[in-house]
């Protein structure tokens, strides 16, 4: 098939790669992996997207440390790989896929999880480049050696699923997660007050409804 009919009768392609290795690179290298599952549960840790930034904080969070820059340069090449589980089953049951994306921050100075105040006045590093209901997203960075922090995240909050995220890198990197499942202040279902004792006045009116009203 010549070019010209191969754009002629196409409009969209797509390449499946089997690595993290660019396509323009001949150069065949050794990736080192970190793996993580999760899940995003509602009143937890369905925190949604930078959007709703009273509940962002609330999602998983993920520390890389990235120490030791690219063999032939002085950044760090890495990919990462944010993947909905079980989707197919849910599928099957009615359930479209969810609208996922990902943000990474410079990670604080403390270990602790990153409160909602620290997501308020600090802008990410990187980040996919849309939220979209695929199956997996998937983006590479070049990112300066550091400690860095990982938000993976549906688009709207309190929509529940399970996720995989995989860390590639081209150097060894510490990853671990951060934290646990916070608790959102939600309300306790109200509880049914005990009856009160009928007055007198209302005793006597319940006796003129029963008569008028009837069995």
């Amino acid at each position: 098939m010549e070019f010209d009919d191969f754009k002629r009768n196409y409009d969209k392609v797509e390449i499946c790669n089997m690595t993290p290795d660019s396509l323009t690179d001949d150069t065949k290298r050794h990736w080192e992996v970190s793996l993580f599952e999760g899940n995003w549960i509602r009143g937890s840790t369905a925190g949604g997207c930078r959007n709703f930034i009273d509940t962002f904080w609330t999602n998983p969070q993920f520390k890389l440390q990235l120490e030791d820059a690219d063999d032939d340069d002085d950044v760090c090449s890495v990919v990462i790989a944010l993947m909905q589980k079980n989707r197919r089953k849910l599928r099957k049951e009615g359930q479209d896929m969810e609208t996922i994306g990902f943000a990474v921050y410079e990670a604080p100075e403390d270990e602790d999880q990153a409160g909602k105040d620290f997501f308020r006045y600090h802008a990410s590093k990187a980040r996919s480049r849309t939220y979209i209901n695929l199956r997996e997203v998937a983006e590479r960075f070049t990112l300066p050696p550091g400690k860095y922090l990982l938000v993976p995240t549906t688009f709207q909050p309190h929509h529940e699923a399970d996720f995989l995220v995989r860390i590639f890198s081209e150097k060894k990197a510490t990853a671990l997660e951060m934290g646990s499942n916070v608790d959102a202040d939600l309300p306790d279902p109200p509880t049914p007050s005990p009856p009160e004792e009928e007055t007198d006045e209302e005793k006597g009116l319940r006796r003129l409804f029963d008569q008028l009203a009837g069995d």
